[in-house]
């Protein structure tokens, strides 16, 4: 989960808002955005410098040309390069058990940032991740829960991420394709690439956090990290969900939970605002410039599962999809085209060698010679590739 996903909150906490549901940025606030976690994963480790924008912008704003570096209080330095929207550490690391770690940070325009000294909370395994059927506000749907235990009873503070890995089928896939040979004339050939299947992903876009602080045992059981609704088109075939938890100082925890708090609390657009949430990034050149985010160091395991939608709903098949498929029979006969007719504009040609050409339209099924029964349909309902990939990732199974 990327911590600007979550930034228009603090956003909404900074701006003035003096009536219900009206957003203003008439006292918007340039600051810096910082996402910064480090782990004990051995890898080269990233951090996103962004400024905040006025909620009325789309586009990010990152902050470019930044000298950053990590340090600890054995004399350890971890510089970071820039790379693309990103900084990149030039080596791999991992953090240790008993270091202390900083963040020091130097913008193009001279301001120095550094964090609180930061240390390696302990270290603790997911035990298991299950998906169960389940009702949720009258709905019926797949529950992802994660149970975890540390028999040192160490751990304490839990944050989970997830991401999704799911087979995509279109409804209208064609073993044939339409093109236009070299004598102009439209020819069905085999399609040579793989276009029925394919993988999507999606990141986890919610904050969840929590706490055995005040259990005897530091066991986390049956968590619900997410719920997928049984229409959802994201397990109509094979599922996977890798799910990532990190063990969190208490300070990091209370960071992420009053972030959640704010993206739950009917507030938000409201006359009644949250005060600005404090990280534990500041500022060296001025003490009094607000920083937003946090410098996390963190432990980290991950756990991968695997489902069949029949696994989950025992002999019953789900038809839902992506997206709406509108299907379009192809007629030689007509003339003139009305507006919208096979998804083209007013003035288009009525010719499938300019539907085929132009990608507007796929071919789906139909006798071609005879020009009869010819469906047509959009990319997206009969080529996976037009908005996924159909490479099979290395752990599928």
């Amino acid at each position: 989960m990327k911590l600007k996903q979550y930034i228009v909150l603090i956003f909404i906490a900074i701006v003035s808002c003096t009536e219900p549901y009206e957003l203003q940025t008439e006292n918007f606030e340039d600051l810096l955005v910082v996402e910064a976690t480090i782990t004990n994963e051995y890898k080269k480790h990233n951090i996103t410098l962004s400024r905040t924008i006025p909620l009325e912008s789309e586009l990010p704003n990152i902050e470019h040309g930044a000298s950053v570096m990590i340090t600890t209080n054995t004399g350890l330095e971890f510089p970071f390069s820039e790379v693309g929207d990103t900084y990149i550490s030039n080596q791999e690391f991992q953090i240790e058990p008993n270091l202390l770690y900083t963040l020091k940070i130097t913008t193009s325009n001279g301001k120095s940032y550094i964090s609180n000294s930061e240390t390696m909370p302990a270290t603790s395994q997911i035990s298991e991740v299950t998906a169960t059927q389940e009702i949720k506000e009258n709905e019926l749907g797949v529950a992802i829960n994660v149970n975890s235990t540390d028999p040192n009873n160490a751990s304490k503070f839990y944050r989970y991420e997830f991401i999704e890995t799911y087979i995509v089928i279109p409804p209208y896939w064609s073993p044939n394709k339409l093109i236009v040979d070299s004598n102009n004339q439209l020819q069905l050939v085999p399609r040579t690439e793989e276009t029925q299947i394919c993988y999507s992903n999606n990141f986890s876009n919610t904050i969840n956090v929590t706490t055995t602080e005040n259990q005897t045992e530091d066991i986390v059981s049956d968590f619900n990290i997410h719920f997928i609704r049984k229409n959802d088109p994201k397990i109509a075939h094979r599922y996977s969900v890798l799910v990532r938890q990190y063990i969190q100082n208490p300070e990091a925890n209370n960071f992420y939970k009053t972030l959640k708090t704010l993206s739950a609390t009917g507030s938000l657009l409201s006359q009644v605002q949250p005060g600005f949430i404090n990280g534990n990034i500041k500022s060296v050149t001025n003490p009094d410039e607000k920083v937003v985010g946090y410098f996390d160091v963190t432990t980290v395991s991950e756990k991968r599962i695997f489902f069949n939608f029949e696994d989950i709903f025992p002999s019953e098949t789900s038809e839902s999809y992506l997206f709406s498929c509108n299907i379009f029979e192809y007629r030689s006969d007509i003339d003139e085209l009305p507006i919208g007719y096979m998804g083209l504009e007013v003035g288009a040609r009525n010719d499938m060698k300019y539907v085929t050409q132009a990608g507007i339209l796929i071919y789906a099924s139909g006798d071609l010679e005879n020009e009869e029964n010819i469906i047509l349909v959009y990319p997206n309902c009969t080529d996976c590739t037009s908005f996924s990939s159909n490479v099979q990732p290395d752990f599928w199974q």
